[in-house]
C-alpha cells in the first residue's frame, strides 16, 4: 500500500515537471523565436490606416481630359510626439498662424473617445499648395507634425458644369445609410456625372494595419502586412460630349437664359448639353471656402444651379408640328398631297385661332415650310375627333400614345440626375382639369396643335424628337456616357439598344422635305448654312412677358451627324435667336469653322445680351 502511494507521488511529480518544462519551452519560443509575438508584447495598439482611392478621370469624346485629380494638403498632429522645445515662431510663420490658433487647435478633450494623444488628428486642413511645399522643407524641425495630401477634383475648362457636376464631403445621413462604405471626411458626387456615376468613379478604399508601441511609434505591419489592401482608383469615363463644341455653344449663350442639347443621331450620344446662366466648377472645388460661393449661387435670382436643359418644362411652340404631322400621316387623317385652306386662322362658331402664315392652300410640306397654324389646328381636330365629336378621349389617348413613343412627356432616362418629365396630357388630365365644368371637347385643347396649350417639353426631349426624325424613326436613347475605361461592354443596355417608333418610314420624307424648305426658304431661313442641307423647324413659345425663341434641326439631310434643340427664354421669334445659334453650332461641328459670310451672324449672337435687354438688330 505504501509502495502504491510512493509510486503515485512520483507520477504526479513527473507530470508536474513535464508540464512546467513544456510551458517554459513555449515561453522561450515565444520570447526568443517568434518575432511577431515580440512585437505584440511591446505593442499597445493596432491601428488601421485607410487609404483613399483617386476618383476616375473624365474625358470628352475626342480623348481630351476635362476632369482630373489634384492634391490638397492637411497638417496633422500626434500629440505625444510633440517636442515642447521646438521653434514655434518658425512654425507660426510657415503656417501663417498665431499662438491663439495653435493653442485652440492643439489642445483637445482627451476624455472624448474621438481623440487620443497617440493617434494623429487634423490641425489645419486644406492649406495652399505653396504653403504645404514650404512647410514640407522644415517638417523635420517639428516632431509630431505630419503633412498629408488628398486628391480632389480639377477642371481643364470652366465649362459643362451642370453635366460634369461637383463633389462634396459626405453628410451624416450618407454615413449612416452607407453601412461603413463612407465615413466622415469622405467625398461623394453631388450632381451631374459625378453623382450619377459615383459607384464607378469613386474606386475602392485600401487599408493598412500597423502596430504601434505605447508611445505611439510605429513598430511594423501587423502579420507582416498580409492583411493590407491597396486602394484601387475609380474607373475612367469617356463622355459623348465634344468639349470644344460645348465651349463654343456656351459662348453663344452668354447673357441669355435657356438651354441647348445636341445629339449624334446614330448613337444617341449627347454632343452638347448646357444650361445658362451657369456656374464655375472651380469655385466649388474642394480645398477652399466654398460656403460663401454656394450661398451666393443659391441667392442668385437667375438660378444658376437650375439645369434648363433637362429640368425646365417649356411649351415647345411650332416645333411640335413635325411630330404631329407624322402622327396624322400614320393615322391616315391626311395624306401628303391633301390641301387645307387657311383664311388667316381656324374658325369655329364665334371663335378664331389665328395664323400668321399668310393664308392660302397648304399641303403638309408647305404647312411646315410656312408654319401654318390653321393646317395643324385642322389636323389636330380630326385626330381628336377620329372616334366622333363626343368621344375626344379616345382620339387624345391615341395621340398621347404616339407622342410617348417620341419621348414626349416622359423621362428619357438620361444618365444625369434630376431629369424632368415634361407634360404629354392624357384624357384623365383633362377630365380632372374640367371636373364639374361639363364635358371637354377638341376646342378646349386645340392650342396643343401648335405646341401651346398644356403640352410641355424639356430641351432634351426636343433634341431627342428631332433626332428620331433625322433617323427616319429609329433611335437610341440619349446618353452622356461613351465608354468606361475605353470599353463599352459595361454600358447600360438601354443606351445601346436600337429602337423604332411606330411610324412608317415612308412618312418621314414628307416631313423632312418640309423642314428642309423651312430652312432654305421658309420661317427658319436664319438657320441656313450653304452646303449643309439643314432641316429644321422654328417655334415661338408664347409667354406672359416676351415670347421664347425655339428651334430644332438636324444636318446634313442624309446621314445626319448632329441633331440639336435650342430654347432661348424671352428671345422672341424662333428665327431671332434660337435658329441662328443652332445653325452656328451645327456649322461648327460639321465644318469645324464658321464661313466668312456668316461671321456677322456669329458676332451678333455673341454680343447679344437678352438678360439685360441689349438685343442687337
Amino acid at each position: 500500500m505504501a509502495l502504491d502511494q510512493n509510486n503515485r507521488y512520483k507520477i504526479v511529480v513527473v507530470l508536474v515537471l513535464a508540464s512546467f518544462t513544456f510551458l517554459i519551452a513555449r515561453v522561450a519560443k515565444v520570447q526568443l523565436m517568434d518575432k511577431q509575438s515580440q512585437i505584440q508584447a511591446n505593442t499597445t495598439s493596432l491601428v488601421e490606416t485607410i487609404q483613399k482611392p483617386s476618383r476616375g478621370l473624365i474625358y470628352d469624346r475626342n480623348g481630351e481630359l476635362v476632369v482630373f485629380n489634384k492634391f490638397v494638403y492637411d497638417v496633422n498632429i500626434t500629440y505625444n510626439d510633440l517636442d515642447p522645445a521646438m521653434d514655434t515662431s518658425l512654425l507660426f510663420d510657415l503656417l501663417n498662424i498665431n499662438q491663439d490658433f495653435y493653442t485652440k487647435h492643439i489642445e483637445k478633450d482627451w476624455s472624448d473617445v474621438r481623440y487620443s494623444r497617440f493617434v494623429p488628428f487634423t490641425f489645419m486642413s486644406r492649406i495652399p499648395d505653396t504653403m504645404a511645399l514650404q512647410f514640407k522643407e522644415y517638417l523635420h524641425a517639428f516632431p509630431g507634425f505630419a503633412l498629408t495630401k488628398e486628391a480632389v477634383r480639377g477642371y481643364k475648362y470652366p465649362t459643362a458644369s451642370h453635366v460634369l457636376g461637383y463633389i462634396s464631403e459626405v453628410d451624416r445621413q450618407i454615413v449612416n445609410d452607407s453601412e461603413s462604405e463612407y465615413v466622415a471626411g469622405d467625398y461623394i458626387g453631388k450632381s451631374g456625372v459625378e453623382l450619377y456615376y459615383e459607384d464607378i468613379l469613386k474606386g475602392s478604399k485600401g487599408h493598412r494595419y500597423e502596430l504601434k508601441d505605447n508611445l505611439g511609434r510605429r513598430v511594423g505591419d501587423y502579420l507582416n502586412g498580409s492583411l493590407n489592401k491597396e486602394a484601387l482608383s475609380g474607373s475612367d469615363l469617356t463622355l459623348g460630349l465634344d468639349i470644344e463644341l460645348q465651349r463654343y455653344a456656351e459662348k453663344l449663350m452668354e447673357n441669355k437664359k435657356g438651354g441647348i442639347v445636341a445629339i449624334e443621331p446614330s448613337s444617341g450620344e449627347i454632343l452638347v448639353m448646357l444650361s445658362n446662366p451657369t456656374f464655375n466648377l472651380e469655385d466649388l472645388s474642394i480645398g477652399q471656402n466654398r460656403g460663401e460661393k454656394f450661398a451666393e449661387l443659391y441667392a442668385d435670382t437667375l438660378k444658376p444651379f437650375y439645369d434648363r436643359s433637362i429640368m425646365a418644362h417649356y411649351p415647345p411652340g411650332s416645333i411640335f408640328k413635325p411630330v404631329l404631322g407624322l402622327i396624322a400621316l400614320q393615322e391616315g387623317i391626311i395624306t401628303p398631297h391633301d390641301h387645307i385652306h387657311c383664311g388667316g386662322g381656324y374658325f369655329y362658331k364665334t371663335n378664331v385661332w389665328r395664323c400668321h402664315a399668310g393664308g392660302g392652300n397648304n399641303d403638309m410640306e408647305s404647312a411646315l415650310t410656312r408654319s401654318c397654324n390653321t393646317y395643324f389646328f385642322t389636323v389636330y381636330r380630326d385626330l381628336i375627333n377620329k372616334y366622333g365629336f363626343s368621344n375626344p378621349e379616345k382620339g387624345l389617348f391615341d395621340i398621347h400614345q404616339k407622342l410617348g413613343e417620341f419621348g414626349l412627356g416622359n423621362k428619357l432616362g438620361v444618365d444625369l440626375p434630376l431629369e424632368g418629365t415634361g407634360l404629354n396630357p392624357t384624357p384623365a388630365y383633362y377630365d380632372d382639369l374640367y371636373r364639374n365644368k361639363g364635358d371637354w371637347r377638341f376646342t378646349y385643347i386645340l392650342s396643343n396643335a401648335i405646341g401651346q396649350g398644356e403640352v410641355e417639353l424639356t430641351t432634351l426631349q426636343m433634341a431627342h424628337a428631332v433626332s428620331i426624325i433625322a433617323n427616319r424613326g429609329t433611335y437610341k436613347m440619349p446618353h452622356i456616357i461613351k465608354n468606361i475605361n475605353g470599353e463599352t461592354q459595361d454600358l447600360p443596355p438601354k443606351f445601346l439598344d436600337s429602337r423604332k417608333v411606330s411610324i412608317d418610314s415612308s412618312h418621314f420624307k414628307t416631313i423632312i422635305t418640309g423642314m428642309e424648305k423651312a430652312v432654305s426658304s421658309g420661317t427658319a431661313r436664319a438657320a441656313y448654312v450653304p452646303g449643309l442641307d439643314v432641316c429644321g423647324k422654328t417655334g415661338t413659345s408664347e409667354n406672359r412677358g416676351k415670347d421664347h425663341s425655339v428651334f430644332y434641326a438636324f444636318a446634313p439631310e442624309k446621314n445626319p451627324k448632329i441633331a440639336i434643340a435650342v430654347f432661348i427664354e424671352n428671345g422672341g421669334w424662333g428665327g431671332s435667336y434660337a435658329a441662328p445659334i443652332a445653325s452656328l453650332v451645327i456649322e461648327k461641328y460639321v465644318n469645324d469653322s464658321i464661313q466668312p459670310s456668316r461671321k456677322w451672324l456669329e458676332e451678333r449672337m455673341l454680343k447679344s445680351d437678352l438678360i439685360n435687354n441689349t438685343m442687337l438688330p
